[in-house]
């Protein structure tokens, strides 16, 4: 496992100082998955074809070592993918799989409804269709840069949406949420707060094209839901637990504060990962190597 970390590492001594210490930082945040997988010698060496699914996932969390996220979201599906039809290669009869490539084949939707009862629970079934409809978002520029977009939306204050989004997700009114932090809230600061963070929006987001009009529907409506489940997250921590309080004490880097606290695309990296993790482990291909 070491000779795995020590390559990543190396590998990179050419960026920046600052690039360094948040490859670190990623490579830390997913040790359980490094010292679960084979060595990268191993891998290299293929020989047995279940070997496919661990060079998948290993690939996986280099990129998302390296930041490239959506990368990092193709290839831990196709590390579930690789291992539920490397496992229905071998369960299937000639005839089922006759007749599956008559139909046009086995997609991985497919593949997950085909697994479900015999080679996984539906629980898992249910992961791997969040982890389909992250990997269609990631392959689709029409909806990673949707995604963007409606981070932007739901994030980074079209505040009347946020108001109300706000007070659903707190169950509480405008006037309410003013009133359990105004003791608290320092207005001047969080006025410069809302500034530096509009300034980010303009500087990061404003520039993005509006490309929803191509964007797959129904992966569309799937990182709808995701993106409501995160900022959901968000909106507690902030206003529940009253951390806006932490983050206007400094104005100058709210937006700092919240990249760094919300990495949303790097949270979507992880999941993927974890879902690809507990498939090949279920699936078995762990226990062979």
């Amino acid at each position: 496992m070491k000779e795995k970390k020590s390559i990543t590492i190396r590998r990179n001594k050419s960026g920046s100082k600052a690039d360094r210490k948040h490859m670190k930082r990623r490579m830390l945040r997913i040790d359980w998955l490094l010292t679960s997988l084979p060595s990268s010698r191993s891998l290299r060496l293929l020989g047995d074809p279940g070997k496919l699914p661990l060079i998948h996932l290993f690939v996986a969390s280099q990129q998302y070592i390296f930041g490239f996220y959506e990368n990092s979201i193709l290839n831990s599906a196709f590390t579930a993918e690789y291992g539920l039809l490397l496992r229905l290669n071998d369960k299937l009869k000639q005839e089922e799989k006759t007749e599956i490539a008559k139909t046009g084949g086995l997609g991985f939707s497919e593949a997950i409804k085909k697994s479900t009862g015999s080679l996984i629970d539906e629980k898992l079934a249910k992961n791997l269709r969040v982890l389909n409809n992250l990997r269609n978002m990631a392959a689709h520029p029409s909806n990673w840069v949707t995604l963007f977009k409606q981070l932007d939306q739901n994030l980074f204050l079209n505040q009347k949406a946020m108001e109300n989004w706000i007070s659903k997700v707190t169950k509480k009114s405008k006037k309410a949420i003013t009133g359990s932090l105004k003791d608290e809230l320092d207005l001047e600061k969080a006025k410069e707060a809302l500034e530096r963070l509009r300034a980010f929006k303009d500087e990061r987001f404003g520039k993005l094209p509006d490309l929803e009009w191509a964007a797959h529907r129904s992966t569309l409506k799937a990182q709808t839901n995701i993106v409501k489940e995160y900022s959901e997250g968000m909106i507690r921590d902030m206003i529940l637990n009253k951390d806006v309080i932490k983050m206007v004490n400094q104005p100058s880097g709210a937006a700092k504060y919240i990249q760094k606290r919300y990495p949303y695309p790097e949270e979507l990296a992880i999941k993927a990962m974890e879902i690809a993790y507990s498939t090949i482990e279920k699936l078995g291909f762990l226990a062979d190597q």
